[in-house]
């Protein structure tokens, strides 16, 4: 349950008691908050009324603290509330008193002083009011105190625990105004909280023959289970929790209610064809379980559960429980043993392909490979057994489980970009390492190690000459393009032209000049968007949708798929930006569009370096891109205005030229792109640099009408890009319905004015996110492309934005003097679809050239017409023969020719006894693949493809053992610190360690922290080396305090298990049932181990007794946990693993229905 919506009004006390009160029995609630539940479902449901997500709220951990803390407060301020009412109403006595006698002595002097008796009076009455407030305050917390109490008395609460909560509250009291010890009070706040909620949400959890197992085995841990992994489920009736197909990711165990399960199980396997599957249908009460699979595998739903009345469920959170059992060893192999039986049981159970039931997303090919690796590992040779396939299958689920994997959308920015993914059903962007949504397209190299994103964005200043940023701009560019040209400006590295012609950067990585390519460096920022977003998700990163302007031309977009392939990212489809804004925009609106009446809406994006326009028609599961255009006009040329204006002006005044130091730019861009930001809502801004070049510093001011005539070279773009998408449409502006504008630089007023100007007056749409709807749009196009989402039909209709013509030389029938002539034909329009094939047939008797290029007039700056020459070998023929060419216009924007082959006709002998021997030859086709050779098209080869993928591991390499050097150094620093205060007096560890051992250890760590910062650049075994210096004499010292301060809990726990095992041997000599002698031997030996280990621990607690805090343990945590696990294993070979085996039936009777 949310907190916002359960603690809304009333005092704290109030709100403590409803928390509770709802978890306890939801009918108690008030009507207006199910009202507003069902409200909430309602708008969440999907067309088929299944409700599209569950409801959850916060885990019991953070709901009972903040209900507690409020309780403590209440219970305070009630103490506090009774003092002052007493001292006010002794108050009000005497005011009423000095009132009477003040105006009876004025009434003698001729009512002088009447205006203070007015004054007197108006103070009485509002005091008056002050203290009825007070006690009317003090009425409504005793009741709700009252309810409190009667709440713990009515839930059974014990009535130790209920003292221990008020003496609690005293002791708070006593302390309020000097606490004396506030991490105690933390403490003793946090013990109460972990016991409470075991008191409330552990014995529903418990009659799960697991958990009540697990509970006598670990007591701790399944507290911490109650706190950290129990989430409260609320569904109203009539609702569906869960539907056929979805993911499972909880247990559910049911607290109050009634809820009805129905699925329709497949036939079994070995029956005919036609036979209809089975309908199971289950009325589930309170105390019944069921998705116990999600806990132990991957698990997708197989039926439908829906509520028949108001229910309340506690749900086990999968993920939270399997962090909560691997941090304890003894508790992670119990759990996996309990698993593996489970899954067992499972797989013999279950009806249908396991590959579909139990799998979830991974295929059955990743089964059939795991498979064989566990045989080659057994030695196994019989595959086909089918006792070996079961224990594969449950050794796959043990080791491999379930295979986490994400498809993402990117949208790579020329200053930042975005992530986004898929959770949950919805679409959500991944935050980097330092929180922000964004990271910054930037890529630094320093001596040691290279820098990513946010790192490279905090030493640019200082490392100007070595971070490359714009590298999108520089993608599949020439180096004498003039789209380079008009980088140099922006770039604060130097850009040189690399081996194979292209614009790369030079920068100084480790010592020495290197020159890296534009598609390495983009390869290198891929890798920091894709371990970010794995990181953030907790998932491998499979797939990815990629966005990038329309005007990318064939080299731009291969350029950029070679770099997603050198940071190992498969990318399923390279989007324009305004198609993924586009389908961000329609997808979530599919319901409000008509199937036959088009809705035509107009996008209007400003983002750092482009502005386009784009007009797209909507139908029912459809978008079509009707037209699209667009210009080199953004954000950073407004900057570019203000740094130009500012250089020129400092230029005056100290005859320093900015623009010639790339640092002093650098810093100047940085300050009047703040000064941008604040002219779009004031009239005027300010710029300040602080030591701007050659120690001088500049301030400037500028108003906004300044700043506009600054930008009129760029309205005067922006209007004709508005103009020609108008004019390319072939719509008015009344037929368009809806004006959408985003990205980033739309925020500025004179682009909004003339969006809304261009299109009739229209007020602009502003619904979506501005910075992040290109990346929404990509992950959802991932989502719709990836075979591992199921996603509603959403159809994505893009055209080529220039024509592609391909050449060739025709030969010439003029006697056979073989003479040729030029063909060229248009073999994609303007208005092809994406991914679109097309053969092309030839007649040729020897190699023939395919020379491809753009049919366009006109180009963007810097696009080149040729895109290379494809040579079809053909053998040499006697005769010409066809030849057949399939071309391609990909889903990425890009041609490509795919294959070509040689088609043969052969015509076989007629049959002997045919009448009509021309009828009856057979024509007999022969197709023979060609190879294809590529010269000057788009794109690396394979061998520098490779070079540069083994490039970027070594680096990334070299990145992770900088990483690991930095944490070893962290952890020096850390114990040294750490170490040198728990030595000191007062420290933890004072009573540990010897006098002339803390004196000696003092000056090691002194001596480690002087060799620490003389040696920051040394190697990782060199900082690993000196801690274990330093832990030949602070290890010992450590150890003593740690085995002090777990030894009694150990001892307690081993003591419990002597107890419980002994009870249980009896327990079991003592039944009425005969035992072989076998048996009975086997739990006499049991009883006597018992003994001998309660002897020996009785033994072991008296020599520790003896010793000091100075001495070794004798009872150490190692020996008291190797002794409780010995024993445990004892006891679970004698006794049997008992009520922790999975079974249909519960000790307590109840159904543990688990068919989901």
């Amino acid at each position: 349950m949310s907190r916002a919506s359960a603690c809304r009004t009333g005092a704290a006390g109030d709100d403590f008691v409803v928390i509770l009160r709802h978890l306890a029995d939801p009918a108690s609630l008030p009507q207006q908050r199910f009202m507003e539940n069902r409200v909430a479902r309602a708008e969440r449901r999907g067309p088929n009324g299944a409700e599209s997500k569950y409801y959850q709220g916060e885990t019991f951990g953070q709901l009972y603290n903040a209900s507690l803390q409020r309780i403590f407060k209440f219970m305070q301020d009630i103490l506090q509330d009774a003092v002052v009412f007493v001292a006010i109403g002794a108050m009000k006595s005497f005011l009423v008193l000095f009132t009477i006698l003040h105006f009876f002595f004025s009434c003698l002097f001729c009512f002088r002083g009447a205006h203070k008796i007015g004054l007197l009076t108006r103070r009485h009455w509002a005091l008056s009011n002050l203290v009825y407030q007070l006690r009317t305050l003090w009425k409504e917390r005793k009741v709700q105190r009252q309810i409190a109490a009667d709440f713990l008395r009515r839930h059974q609460t014990p009535q130790l625990l209920s003292i221990r909560v008020q003496r609690h509250v005293d002791w708070l009291q006593l302390h309020q105004f000097r606490p004396r010890d506030p991490e105690k009070a933390r403490r003793n706040a946090m013990t109460l909280v972990t016991e409470i909620m075991e008191e409330m949400s552990a014995p529903p959890l418990i009659e799960h023959p697991f958990f009540r197992s697990f509970r006598h085995k670990h007591p701790k841990l399944l507290n911490q289970l109650c706190c950290e992994a129990l989430v409260p489920v609320f569904h109203c009736s009539p609702e569906v929790v869960f539907t056929v197909g979805e993911s499972c990711s909880m247990m559910y165990v049911i607290i109050s209610g009634q809820s009805q399960y129905a699925a329709q199980l497949p036939p079994p396997r070995d029956s005919p064809a036609g036979t209809p599957g089975t309908q199971v249908r289950k009325t589930l009460q309170s105390g019944q379980w069921l998705s116990e699979a999600a806990l132990w595998t991957g698990w997708v739903h197989r039926g439908e559960l829906r509520t028949l009345c108001d229910c309340l469920f506690f749900g086990l959170e999968a993920g939270r429980f399997a962090r909560v059992i691997s941090s304890q060893k003894s508790a992670h192999a119990f759990a996996a043993s309990y698993a593996r039986k489970f899954v067992e049981g499972l797989n013999r159970s279950i009806q249908s392909d396991i590959t579909e039931a139990g799998l979830g997303r991974v295929t059955r090919q990743d089964l059939l490979i795991e498979i064989a690796r566990i045989i080659q590992k057994s030695g196994c040779k019989d595959q086909a057994d089918a006792d070996m396939f079961e224990a594969c299958i449950i050794a796959y689920h043990a080791t491999v489980a379930q295979k986490e994997i994400s498809v993402i959308g990117i949208d790579l920015g020329t200053a930042d970009s975005y992530v986004a993914y898929i959770r949950g059903g919805a679409i959500e962007v991944v935050q980097n390492e330092v929180s922000q949504r964004k990271t910054p397209s930037l890529v630094g190299f320093t001596d040691r190690e290279r820098l990513l994103g946010d790192t490279a964005l905090s030493q640019i200043k200082s490392n100007a000459k070595n971070t490359c940023r714009n590298f999108k701009h520089l993608l599949g560019q020439r180096f004498d393009s003039p789209a380079v040209d008009a980088e140099k400006f922006w770039s604060t590295c130097p850009l040189v032209q690399t081996e194979d012609g292209f614009a790369g950067y030079s920068v100084s990585y480790k010592g020495e000049t290197t020159q890296f390519s534009a598609t390495e460096v983009t390869a290198m920022f891929l890798t920091k968007l894709k371990q970010v977003t794995e990181a953030w998700c907790g998932a491998k990163v499979a797939d990815a949708v990629i966005a990038v302007p329309s005007y990318f031309a064939d080299f731009q977009r291969q350029a950029l798929l070679d770099a997603a392939a050198i940071a190992d990212l498969h990318v399923l489809r390279v989007v324009n930006e305004h198609t993924a804004t586009a389908l961000e925009y329609g997808f979530f609106r599919n319901s409000n569009f008509d199937a036959e009446k088009p809705s035509i809406v107009a996008f209007c994006q400003m983002g750092h370096s482009n502005f386009s326009v784009a007009i797209v028609q909507f139908l029912k599961g459809e978008l079509t891109v009707l037209c699209e255009k667009s210009d080199k006009v953004g954000g950073r040329d407004m900057v570019e205005c203000l740094i130009r204006t500012f250089a020129d002006q400092f230029n005056k005044k100290t005859g320093c030229d900015v623009l010639t130091n790339k640092k002093a730019c650098f810093k100047l861009e940085d300050a009047v792109a703040k000064t941008k930001k604040i002219l779009s809502a004031n009239t005027e801004a300010s710029v300040s640099c602080e030591c701007l070049m050659e120690d001088h510093d500049f301030s400037g001011n500028v108003d906004r009408e300044t700043f506009l005539e600054m930008c009129k070279p760029m309205m005067k773009k922006v209007s004709d890009v508005l103009e020609a998408a108008k004019a390319s449409c072939n719509l008015s502006v009344s037929a368009i319905d809806s004006v959408e504008i985003c990205g980033g630089a739309a925020r500025v007023p004179w682009v909004k004015e003339m969006c809304s100007k261009a299109f009739g007056g229209k007020e602009l749409s502003t619904t979506m996110n501005a910075d992040e709807c290109v990346a929404r749009g990509c992950a959802l196009q991932a989502a719709i492309l990836s075979p591992l989402y199921k996603v509603q039909d959403f159809k994505v209709e893009d055209s080529c934005k220039f024509p592609i013509s391909i050449g060739w030389q025709m030969p010439i029938s003029d006697g056979g003097n073989g003479n040729t002539k030029d063909v060229t034909s248009v073999v994609f329009s303007t208005d092809s679809v994406l991914n679109l094939l097309k053969v092309i047939t030839f007649k040729r008797k020897a190699p023939f050239d395919l020379k491809v290029s753009y049919a366009a007039d006109k180009l963007p700056s810097g696009t080149s017409k040729d895109l290379g020459t494809y040579t079809i070998e053909v053998p040499l023929q006697d005769a010409p023969k066809k030849v057949k060419v399939k071309t391609a216009l990909t889903l990425h924007g890009t041609f490509a020719v795919q294959s070509a082959h040689l088609v043969e006709e052969e015509e076989d002998a007629p049959m002997p006894d045919a009448g009509d021997q021309e009828a009856s030859r057979k024509r007999k086709i022969k197709r023979i693949d060609l190879s294809i050779k590529k010269k000057g098209c788009p794109g690396l080869s394979e061998t520098l493809l490779k070079l540069s993928k083994e490039k970027e591991e070594k680096m990334i390499q070299d990145m992770q053992e900088v990483i690991e050097t930095n944490a070893r150094k962290n952890d020096l620093e850390a114990y040294i610190l750490t170490m040198r205060s728990s030595i000191a007096d007062g420290g933890k560890l004072k009573g540990y360690i010897k006098e002339e051992d803390s004196q000696m250890l003092s000056k090691q760590l002194e001596s480690a922290e002087d060799w620490l910062y003389d040696h920051p650049d040394d190697l990782k075994e060199a900082f690993v080396k000196k801690l274990e210096e330093l832990k030949v004499l602070g290890g010992p010292a450590e150890a003593r305090h740690r085995d002090d301060a777990r030894r009694p809990e150990l001892i307690h726990s081993l003591e419990e298990s002597i107890s419980r095992f002994k009870a249980a041997a009896a327990t079991a000599q003592g039944q009425p049932n005969p035992r072989s002698i076998t048996e009975n031997a086997k739990l006499q030996g049991l009883e006597k181990t018992c003994d001998e280990v309660q002897q020996w621990l009785t033994d072991s607690k008296d020599k520790q007794a003896k010793l000091s805090k100075l001495d070794d343990a004798v009872l150490t945590v190692e020996t008291l946990q190797a002794k409780t696990d010995e024993l445990v294993k004892l006891a679970e070979s004698v006794l049997g693993q008992g009520d922790s085996t999975p079974s249909p039936i519960a000790a307590n009777g109840k159904s543990a229905l688990d068919v989901d």
